[in-house]
């Protein structure tokens, strides 16, 4: 509070001491007792300089501080027009030429959404902007200063906006207005065709970067089928004499990159995974045992992992046979990573030889202690099963704001001279005789599917809310060598279990990662001797029905294309019946099994197949029409090819069974 007054000189002073360190300097910073302590960062950064963005709401002062520093600049339209953004872009290169600094870029953020038309994206992202911008009473007052009906209202309260003393439905019709206004003259919104225009605008007027935000509340598979669109947008609004890149992020800073962005000469350029690896050469790369599963069942995935010396896989569990698959692709060193982020992410190592039946997690990391206990808090033989503790300098201070929950999990360690904590993980382990530790499961109901920590007991307590369900267990099953919930279900006397209503009302309760992709109805639950719920028996049990996601009228396959993508899907998402108006992510499909899906067809199809096209075109009945009609509305070699090839098949079914 004390450096309000001068928080721009401290903000600018601190990014030149991060800037020092960056270079090799050695800086002094005063102890909690007064002391200096010399600091520096060892090692050196590859990057001989870091690149600063500095945040500006619209205050021309800050661009000009900004310019001065030879920094860029990270800006928005919420309260500032076209018109006034460009006089502050005018003042940035001015002050710029004066300073002697030459570069620096102006960065735009805009919420965006590219679609077929302007009519369909307003209505794709009206409640997602409705909702964002009603959590954000600063963008709403910003929207409705000149909404016609408050003008006066605003006036006599000296310049600020009030909504304490509106009706419910003034208050809606001013995110109406809010939305429209916002719509129109905010964001990047619309078609290819009406957007390109803004697109030039903001070039003519100085801006050098588009920041794409998709992230807002827009459903995560409409988001992703809009990126081609973005693609094109950037093709079209980019000729070879022009800079600009257009990048994606998401609202939370978390979300990928597009999949193209302008490179230097302007042309699109492919920035996927696999084609950044395979150009820049990488030799080092680490991800999540699912996504190593992607690489290995891929083609350009197949080439990454032929030139990488390292690979280093963690987050979830691996299991032996993915380790031994990977190291069939290629001659890095496979190493299994271990570690919660309680405790600094990564604990301990193993490095994987492809003979292990159990997969170890390895040995500590340096600076970590690690110990198997025993539920009085002792030390277990080796050989046998306790919970692992991590203690050492990587475990955290605890959960901020939940202090039952980190006394319950950060411990006094007994086993240091020292003071010190150690985290409980409530994974269960036992040490080898060699010292090296194996992981053998969970003592309670949390487990990782697709690098995300989930807890089943969380997922079944919301669907026992339901008042159609009686009972209900929640498993991870492996299907297809990819972990997906399941949900089974015992149904109440009050009604049929609903699982499209179900699927709704989890969706308001739970994240996307959490919601089951099948839902199984069984008369009764399987029961050991002692008459608790037997969970390894439940996958055995014959369902009295097996709801993907779905109850309504299954539309079957209308000719043998379709029935060739049908099969496959049914395949690949294990599931019975599929209905061609079914979406792929809607039955148990994601990202991972959208991989094994295209590697199949386009293995059966005899051609490669865009991935992102799943995405774009999510049912049977859909990504058929696409393939056909892609062609100038004559059917794709793939139609012909899986005609034939679906021919083939029921003849040869047909001969098995007579």
């Amino acid at each position: 509070p004390q450096n309000f007054e001068h928080r721009k000189d401290v903000m600018f002073d601190q990014i030149e001491t991060v800037q020092r360190l960056w270079a090799g300097e050695s800086v002094d910073f005063k102890r909690a007792d007064g002391k200096n302590v010399a600091v520096s960062t060892l090692p050196r950064p590859v990057q001989d300089t870091l690149p600063v963005w500095i945040t500006a709401a619209g205050n021309p002062e800050t661009f000009r501080l900004a310019a001065e520093k030879g920094y860029n600049v990270l800006t928005h339209l919420l309260g500032q027009s076209v018109d006034e953004l460009a006089e502050k872009i005018k003042l940035y290169r001015d002050a710029q030429e004066k300073a002697g600094k030459s570069g620096g870029k102006i960065t735009l953020m805009l919420h965006t959404f590219i679609g077929d038309s302007v009519d369909s994206v307003r209505e794709i992202v009206r409640e997602p902007m409705k909702m964002y911008l009603s959590t954000a009473m600063n963008l709403v007052k910003e929207a409705a200063w000149s909404f016609p009906t408050f003008k006066e209202m605003t006036m006599t309260n000296e310049g600020r906006f009030s909504m304490e003393h509106l009706s419910d439905d003034d208050q809606g019709a001013i995110l109406d207005y809010a939305f429209d206004r916002y719509f129109e003259t905010s964001g990047l919104f619309g078609s290819v065709e009406s957007c390109a225009p803004f697109v030039d605008q903001l070039k003519a007027v100085g801006v050098d970067e588009i920041g794409c935000l998709i992230d807002y509340g827009v459903d995560v598979d409409l988001a992703l089928s809009s990126l081609p669109e973005l693609a094109r947008l950037l093709r079209e609004s980019n000729p070879a004499q022009s800079t600009t890149d257009i990048k994606v992020h998401g609202g939370d800073g978390q979300s990928g990159l597009a999949p193209f962005v302008a490179s230097r000469n302007g042309h699109p350029e492919d920035v996927s995974m696999y084609t950044i690896a395979v150009r820049e050469g990488v030799t080092h790369m680490q991800c999540t045992p699912s996504m190593a599963r992607m690489l290995v069942a891929d083609e350009e995935g197949q080439s990454v992992l032929k030139q990488l010396d390292h690979f280093l896989v963690g987050g979830e569990a691996l299991d032996s046979e993915l380790g031994r698959t990977i190291l069939e692709h290629t001659s890095a060193k496979l190493v299994n990573m271990y570690g919660p982020t309680e405790t600094t992410v990564w604990s301990t190592s193993h490095e994987v030889n492809g003979s292990e039946d159990t997969m170890p997690i390895g040995r500590p990391l340096a600076n970590n202690l690690v110990y198997v206990l025993g539920r009085d808090g002792v030390p277990v033989p080796e050989g046998h099963v306790g919970e692992l503790y991590i203690g050492g300098d990587g475990v955290t201070a605890g959960y901020l704001g939940r202090p039952d929950l980190t006394r319950d999990r950060f411990v006094d360690n007994p086993f240091v001279d020292r003071e010190g904590k150690m985290y409980r993980t409530g994974d269960l382990c036992r040490f080898r005789s060699d010292g090296v530790l194996e992981f053998l499961g969970r003592n309670d109901q949390q487990v990782k599917v697709r690098g995300y920590r989930i807890e089943l007991g969380e997922i079944e307590k919301a669907i026992r809310e339901r008042s159609s369900v009686a009972e209900v267990a929640v498993t991870v099953e492996n299907r297809n060598g990819d972990h997906s919930i399941v949900a089974y279900v015992v149904e109440s006397s009050d009604g049929a279990f609903d699982s499209d209503e179900v699927r709704v009302a989890l969706e308001h309760l739970l994240p996307p990662y959490m919601i089951p992709s099948q839902f199984n109805v069984l008369s009764a639950f399987p029961r050991t001797p002692n008459g608790k719920l037997d969970r390894n028996a439940l996958a055995t049990q014959k369902p009295k029905a097996a709801v993907p996601v779905t109850a309504a009228e299954v539309v079957a396959p209308s000719g043998d294309f379709e029935q060739t993508i049908a099969d496959t899907w049914r395949e690949i998402l294990e599931i019975e019946t599929i209905s061609v108006t079914d979406n792929f992510f809607d039955i148990g499909g994601h990202s991972l099994l959208a991989v094994q899906v295209n590697a199949k067809l386009s293995a059966v199809l005899g051609e490669s197949l865009s991935l992102i096209d799943l995405f774009r075109f999510p049912t049977v009945r859909s990504f058929a029409q696409h393939l056909s009609d892609r062609d100038e509305g004559k059917p794709s070699q793939a139609v012909v090819k899986g005609s034939s090839r679906a021919e083939a098949r029921r003849a040869a079914m047909n001969r098995r069974s007579r």
